[in-house]
Protein backbone atom coordinates (compact mmCIF):
# COMPACT_ATOMS: atom_id res chain seq x y z
CA UNK A 1 0.00 0.00 0.00
CA UNK A 2 0.95 3.50 0.06
CA UNK A 3 3.38 4.38 2.38
CA UNK A 4 4.35 7.73 1.91
CA UNK A 5 1.52 10.84 1.78
CA UNK A 6 2.43 14.38 0.33
CA UNK A 7 -0.85 16.64 1.12
CA UNK A 8 -0.61 20.43 -0.52
CA UNK A 9 -3.03 22.98 0.38
CA UNK A 10 -3.48 26.46 -0.30
CA UNK A 11 -5.47 27.57 3.04
CA UNK A 12 -2.58 28.48 5.20
CA UNK A 13 -5.05 28.08 8.24
CA UNK A 14 -5.57 24.29 7.06
CA UNK A 15 -1.86 23.68 6.45
CA UNK A 16 -0.81 24.55 10.03
CA UNK A 17 -3.47 23.39 12.00
CA UNK A 18 -2.96 19.65 10.21
CA UNK A 19 1.51 20.51 11.07
CA UNK A 20 0.54 21.23 14.41
CA UNK A 21 1.87 24.42 14.55
CA UNK A 22 -1.84 25.99 15.27
CA UNK A 23 -4.87 25.15 17.24
CA UNK A 24 -8.24 23.91 15.51
CA UNK A 25 -10.74 26.19 17.04
CA UNK A 26 -13.90 25.47 14.76
CA UNK A 27 -16.31 23.26 16.60
CA UNK A 28 -17.84 22.77 12.89
CA UNK A 29 -14.45 21.31 11.83
CA UNK A 30 -12.87 19.65 14.15
CA UNK A 31 -14.27 16.02 13.92
CA UNK A 32 -12.31 16.30 10.33
CA UNK A 33 -9.36 18.05 11.76
CA UNK A 34 -9.40 14.83 14.35
CA UNK A 35 -10.15 12.33 11.53
CA UNK A 36 -7.28 13.80 9.11
CA UNK A 37 -4.50 13.42 12.05
CA UNK A 38 -5.82 9.98 12.80
CA UNK A 39 -5.82 8.85 8.91
CA UNK A 40 -1.99 10.75 8.74
CA UNK A 41 -0.71 7.64 11.37
CA UNK A 42 -1.51 5.33 9.02
CA UNK A 43 1.57 6.79 6.71
CA UNK A 44 4.90 5.59 7.39
CA UNK A 45 5.55 9.74 6.36
CA UNK A 46 3.60 12.30 5.21
CA UNK A 47 4.40 16.32 4.50
CA UNK A 48 2.12 19.10 4.56
CA UNK A 49 3.26 21.94 2.59
CA UNK A 50 1.07 24.87 1.67
CA UNK A 51 0.62 26.55 -2.33
CA UNK A 52 -0.26 29.70 -3.33
CA UNK A 53 -3.76 30.05 -4.79
CA UNK A 54 -2.19 30.65 -8.24
CA UNK A 55 0.07 27.75 -8.16
CA UNK A 56 -3.04 25.61 -7.44
CA UNK A 57 -5.28 26.56 -10.23
CA UNK A 58 -5.82 22.31 -11.10
CA UNK A 59 -7.34 21.81 -7.78
CA UNK A 60 -9.49 25.16 -7.64
CA UNK A 61 -11.29 24.81 -11.09
CA UNK A 62 -12.55 21.22 -9.70
CA UNK A 63 -13.35 22.10 -6.66
CA UNK A 64 -15.68 25.03 -8.45
CA UNK A 65 -17.08 22.40 -11.08
CA UNK A 66 -18.75 20.27 -7.83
Amino acid sequence: GIKRLIIKGDSLLIIKQIQGMWKCQSVGLHGFYKEALSLMKSFNKVQVKHVSCVDNKETNSLAQEH
